[in-house]
Parts: structure tokens; sequence; C-alpha cells
């Protein structure tokens, strides 16, 4: 006895296309494997950043402390300060750049001396983009930011001085490094601000605004306007006229 095989209702037009062979279905099974093939070099990329060994050589020194004053009743202070830095070593396949910070951290106590909460402030940086930027010296750089306490906390008080450097990958996570440094201890009075070299420029430049406006005022006349027409000599009256004839 033959068995007939069972019969497959006919479909529609067009319908008994196998759906997986459509064009819309090959391109995102293409763009699948694609951003699965990236996802997985992005990981192998950041992973190899945990091998990477990096010996930086960084000095800061604080030349001196140019002011240290309060303003509306917060401590501001200026610092001059010298540093040098080879962070070639830092740079890997995978940086894409470093951005490199001056920092200083203080404590502030209470009344039972007790350190009530530790601040970081930061005060200078520097975008370094390449191995070859990696290595600059600065011998006497200054604030970008003002070292602003809120409060009078500064007085006396020792500040340490830190450099930080982000690593900003091509991919992956941003890793931070930094090292410490002896830092400085703030005079327990304020510096008075400097105020003679305002003094001594004002004058200066009134005597130059002064001296120069004679030289900026031209007098003005009517030969020395452009667009003026020429004026004609005025003709004398008849009767003058004939006296001189």
């Amino acid at each position: 006895v033959e068995l007939s095989p069972p019969h497959t209702p006919a479909r529609p037009d067009g319908a008994s296309r196998i759906m997986s062979h459509t064009f819309t279905h090959r391109l995102n099974a293409l763009l699948t494997f694609a951003v699965t093939v990236l996802a997985v070099m992005c990981f192998c990329a950041s992973v190899t950043d945990e091998f990477h060994v990096s010996n930086p050589v960084v000095d800061v020194k604080v030349l001196e402390i140019e002011r240290f004053t309060a303003v509306d009743g917060n401590d501001e202070a200026y610092l001059v300060f010298s540093i040098d830095a080879d962070l070639t070593s830092v740079f890997s396949w995978n940086t894409k750049q470093l951005f490199v910070s001056v920092q200083a951290e203080y404590e502030v106590f209470g009344e039972d001396a007790a350190p009530i909460s530790r601040n970081v402030v930061s005060i200078w940086d520097r975008v370094v983009e390449s191995k070859t930027a990696a290595i600059f010296s600065v011998p006497r750089a200054r604030n970008k930011y003002k070292l602003k306490a809120r409060g009078q906390h500064l007085r006396g008080q020792p500040v340490r001085i830190t450099v930080q450097w982000n690593k900003m990958p091509i991919a992956g996570v941003v890793r931070s490094e930094k090292i410490a440094f002896p830092g400085i201890t703030f005079p327990g009075e304020y510096t008075p601000a400097v105020e003679h070299e305002t003094h001594q420029r004002r004058p200066g430049q009134r005597s130059s605004t002064h001296g120069n406006s004679g030289a900026r005022r031209k007098p003005v006349t009517d030969n020395a306007m452009p667009h003026s027409a020429p004026q004609k000599k005025p003709t004398p009256p008849l009767g003058s006229t004939s006296h001189e004839l």
C-alpha cells in the first residue's frame, strides 16, 4: 500500500520564500556580527592596558606663596611652583591623550582638632596629546585656577601638592595615577596684596594716554575733511574792490 505524502496547503505568492534568506535578515545578521567583533576587540584592547607598566618621572616644587589673603570671608592663595615631567612611558598603543593636573590637598579641622573633611583643589592642568609633548618643563608656573577655601581654613594649615594624570584610551575605561610631593605650610597671618605694581602701572597708563591724546586728536580743518567740497575764496565787496583799484 502506497501512502501519499500529506497535503500541504498552498501559500500566497512570495510566502514560500525562506525568511532567513531575505536581504534585511542577512543585513541584520551581518551588523550583529560586526558589532560583536568590535565589542570583543575593544574589550581585548582595554585588557591589554592592565599589563602596561609605566615609569613616569615627575618633580614639583613650590617656590613661594605669591599672595595669601581673604576675599569675602574665604581664603585665597596664589602659588608659584616649578614642574618637570616625563610621561612618555605612560603612553601605550591604546592611549589617546593624558590630562595632567597639579592639585593642592588639605584637611579641615573642627574645634576639637578632629579632621572634618579633606579637600582637593586643582590649581593647574595641561592636556598632553603625544609622546613628544609628554616631556615638558615649566620653571615658574602660577595658579591657573584659584586656590580658594570656603571659610578661613588655610592659615597655618599644611598643604600637600600632588600631580595626577588621567589616561584617556582609544577604547576602554579612563585610568588615573598620581604622585604626592611635600607641600607647604601657610602662614598664620595673611600676606598683603601686591598693590605697588598696580599703583606703578596706573600712572604710566594715564601718562601714556595723556601724552598720546595730543597725537590722537588731530586738528580738524576744512582741508582735513575728505568728503567736504573745497571752499571758494570769498569775493570782496564791490566797494572795497573799487577802492583798491
